[in-house]
Order: structure tokens, then sequence, then C-alpha cells
């Protein structure tokens, strides 16, 4: 009788592991519904947030991801409102409410002091996590990002002084029509990017944003102040930074090392290093520049 009261459970075993693996598939995407961003994930290790700037898909980190998948557990962020990703409400804000829920990402998902690499304003976005939950954290990459953007253009500049004139730059653009706008993001991201081909990349996605959204990303750029919170920061920050687009307006690679170290002299133990091949996206421009200093910055203990 025990033989065949143990028969007669076999044939549910199978049956018992395809509900376990439906509801843990159920629960899986259940979490990835509580976020607004889409989330990429892959390899191994400890593990990485990687976060793109302003209007870009995750793909951004392809190449980065190839590298470092072997060794970590890459989580590639695509914001929303950016190439395809659903846009949210952002008349509240936008990056305070994207640094709230990547900080929630970690906690919810119980991540280990992941590192955080991040381009543009994905670089503001880690600061900005760091400073406000530095033992969160475990080390940062900011590539080409700044504490306060609007201080490079305007020595005077102050979170309100730049409210005005951040408005009057997002509703022009608002207002502009789409093929005017086109043109004119060409013409900004070849001031960004080297590569046509990646110029493409970056114009399609760049279509395929919230304009609403961007705006507000861009206005909350140009009118929030890090200098200071990043003195809270107590992890290894590296910071790559570009600067030969702008060698023919005359700005020399110490006079941009100067104004990084300036932006940055309250973040104690950082890191600065200028790409002599790469515009603003270095990852693209300057590849072995970009992977040599992360992989080295991410092996230190």
């Amino acid at each position: 009788m025990k033989n065949l009261i143990c028969q007669s459970k076999n044939p549910l075993t199978p049956w018992i592991a395809v509900l376990i693996g439906i509801f843990t598939a159920l629960s899986s995407v259940s979490k990835a519904q509580d976020y607004s961003f889409r989330i990429d994930l892959s390899g191994q290790g400890q593990d990485i947030l990687l976060i793109p700037g302003l209007t870009c898909d995750g793909a951004v980190w392809d190449a980065t991801v190839s590298e470092l998948q072997q060794n970590y557990t890459c989580h590639v962020i695509t914001l929303p409102g950016f190439a395809e990703q659903p846009a949210i409400d952002v008349s509240e804000g936008f990056t305070p409410q994207m640094s709230s829920e990547l900080i929630r990402y970690v906690q919810e998902n119980q991540l280990n002091q992941p590192i955080v690499i991040g381009h543009s304003l994905g670089g503001f976005l880690a600061l900005d996590m760091l400073s406000q939950e530095p033992e969160l954290f475990s080390k940062a990459v900011i590539v080409d990002a700044l504490p306060f953007l609007a201080k490079i253009q305007n020595p005077q500049a102050t979170e309100e002084s730049m409210k005005p004139a951040a408005k009057n730059m997002i509703a022009a653009q608002q207002n502009t029509p789409p093929e005017q706008y086109a043109e004119q993001q060409r013409m900004y991201l070849r001031s960004m990017i080297t590569d046509e081909a990646n110029i493409d990349t970056a114009m399609q996605w760049g279509a395929a944003s919230d304009r609403s959204t961007v705006g507000q990303a861009m206005y909350d750029l140009y009118t929030t102040d890090l200098r200071d919170d990043i003195a809270q920061i107590n992890k290894p920050v590296l910071v790559l930074g570009a600067y030969i687009a702008y060698l023919q307006y005359g700005v020399t690679k110490e006079m941009t090392l100067t104004n990084f170290q300036n932006q940055y002299s309250e973040l104690k133990g950082v890191q600065i290093s200028l790409s002599d091949k790469g515009k603003h996206f270095i990852m693209w421009d300057d590849p072995d520049f970009f992977m040599q200093q992360t992989t080295d910055f991410l092996s230190k203990q």
C-alpha cells in the first residue's frame, strides 16, 4: 500500500513544478510592473545599475554590458518617456521621481550595495541617489555629468535664477515644429557623438521619446544644484569627462578639468579622468578608454 501511495503521488510532481514556475514568473512580471522604467537583466555577480542619458534606450550600454556581464549582474534601465518606454506624469518633476524609484528598486529587490554607472542625465541621477542613500551603494561611475549643469554655461547661475530661463528654453522646444525639432536634434547630437550611425540611433530614440518628459528632465537638470549634496557621498566615485567637441570654441583640456574639479570639490576622493578622443557619449566614441577606466576602477577594493 505504501508503494501504491507513493506511485499515485508521482504524476503530480511535474505539475507542481510547472505551477511553481508559473507563480514565480507572474511574481517577476508583477515586480517589473511596479516600476515606470524598463529593466533588462543579464550576467552574474555583483549588481550594477546602468542608467542612460536623456532620450536614450538602455541599449546605449550594450557594448558595456557585453564586457561586464561575465563578472557582474547588469540591471540596464530605460527611463520612462524615453525611446518608446511609456511616459508618466512628470508635473511634479522627473529627476526626483526617478531617484526615489531607483532607490526603491534597489531596496525592494534587496540588491547588496550595487554599483551605479550613469551617463549624462543618468550620471546626475546616480549622484542624487548616492547623496540621499550613500550606504545603499558601493561605488559609482559618472560619465560626462555634472552636479550643476547650468553653472558651466552661466558662472552666476543659481537654482532660482535659472528657473525663468529654463522655462523659456523648454517652452521654445515644445513649440518647435517636428521637422525643425529633428534638424536641431541632429545638429546637437553631432556635437555629442562622432559616428554617424550612432547619431542615427540616438535620433531614433529621440523621435520615440515623449517631448514633455524630455522638457521636464532638462528643466530639472538646469535648476537643480547637487554640488553641496554630494558631500554626503562616502563611496568611491569615478568621473569621466569629455572636452574635444569644444576645442573649436577655445576650450582646452586643462580648462575642462578645472571645471570638473570645481564642480566636484565637495566630493572627497573623487577620481576625474578626461577622454582625449570621445565627445559626450564617451562609451561610444572612446570605448577603449571607457572600458579600461571603468574595469580598473571596479576591480579596486
